[in-house]
């Protein structure tokens, strides 16, 4: 559900959570990888207040079932889902048994998806009888028994997602104000009121007045949200993830020598929370094309291939392979993980 998310008055954002209920019975919503109690009326969290692990938590039986997203490779994808480690574990054991060559299970780092969010993943090897993502998407959900994210469905909200914004604004912008009224009540109940309360009390009328526009604006946005309404996106083929095409943007423009081989793309979009030190690695690339910096090193048995960590923004369990293609004056680069390792060794010696 949609939840309003509080930083004392202030209002940072409002995001759709999902719901669960916390050990001491309580319903709670999980925001940013953890869980927080509902406040009244229902809809809100304090990021301030009790913060819970997800996995201490548990769902209700009668909340509908879970959507996923899928990310998806040249021979892999991520499936993502949002909840606990446990229904990240059953979806991975569901896919082998459907025979699908699940690779890795984790935490997912990558952009939110519309509509979940998501939490972890499960890395697969695509089956050759699913070509394409629409039906590999239906498969999964059959597999699963989970509902899909449909895009266009999850934007064509948008319109209703603004208006709650602009609502919970209102209220944050009145809360405010009544705030700063108090206050000056308050040094009006001073009997000794000297020159430093003077200019307190008048700092905060001109705070108020601040507040007043800020209200009237946000009332006056939400009028128009309500009588405007905005037309749904048309109909359009899955679009590419904005992060992957980003990525896409920076190699291409920034590091042009560089050749992302295989799945580097949808690994860097889902297991990568910052991608800084990817692209300091990659950098050492452009000028260094007739030898490699100090930091990579040769990886035995394959002559023509090093090897160099990569922080994902999290831990140094990123890898980067790359070799020289003289004819091109370029790089062939694989990025990867560490748990990937035997795996990816085995795919570049056929290289």
């Amino acid at each position: 559900m949609m939840i309003s998310v509080f930083d004392g008055l202030q209002l940072l954002e409002l995001q759709e959570c999902r719901i669960v209920v916390l050990p001491d019975g309580r319903k709670g919503a999980i925001w940013r990888s953890l869980a927080y109690p509902l406040l009244p009326p229902g809809d809100q969290i304090e990021v301030n207040g009790v913060a819970i692990p997800p996995d201490r938590c548990t769902y209700e039986a009668a909340t509908p079932t879970i959507s996923f997203g899928v990310i998806d490779g040249v021979a892999e994808a991520y499936l993502v889902l949002p909840g606990s480690a446990t229904a990240c574990e059953r979806s991975a054991i569901a896919l082998r048994e459907a025979g699908f060559h699940v690779l890795r299970t984790g935490r997912y780092l990558g952009e939110p998806i519309p509509g979940i969010g998501g939490d972890w993943f499960v890395r697969f090897a695509k089956r050759s009888d699913l070509t394409d993502l629409e039906s590999l998407r239906s498969e999964l959900a059959s597999i699963l028994g989970l509902t899909k994210v449909d895009l266009n469905e999850a934007e064509s909200t948008s319109a209703e997602t603004r208006s709650r914004l602009i609502a919970a604004e209102l209220l944050a912008a009145k809360a405010r104000e009544a705030g700063l009224r108090a206050d000056i009540a308050r040094l009006k109940g001073n009997a000794a009121i000297g020159e430093d309360v003077k200019i307190e009390a008048e700092l905060l009328r001109q705070a108020i007045e601040e507040e007043r526009g800020l209200r009237e604006a946000a009332e006056l946005a939400a009028a128009e949200a309500a009588s405007v309404r905005i037309p749904p996106p048309a109909p359009r083929a899955t679009p590419s993830p904005k992060l992957i095409d980003e990525i896409q943007i920076v190699i291409g423009v920034l590091l042009p020598r560089t050749n992302l081989l295989r799945d580097s793309l949808t690994v860097v979009a889902a297991e990568f929370s910052s991608r800084r030190a990817l692209y300091r690695t990659l950098a050492e690339l452009q000028d260094q094309y007739d030898r490699l910096p100090p930091s990579w090193k040769k990886l035995q048995g394959l002559e023509s291939w090093w090897e160099r960590h990569v922080s994902n923004g999290q831990d140094d369990a990123g890898r980067a392979y790359a070799r020289r293609v003289i004819s091109e004056r370029k790089w062939d680069v694989l990025i990867s993980h560490k748990g990937e390792q035997t795996r990816d060794l085995a795919w570049l010696s056929r290289q």
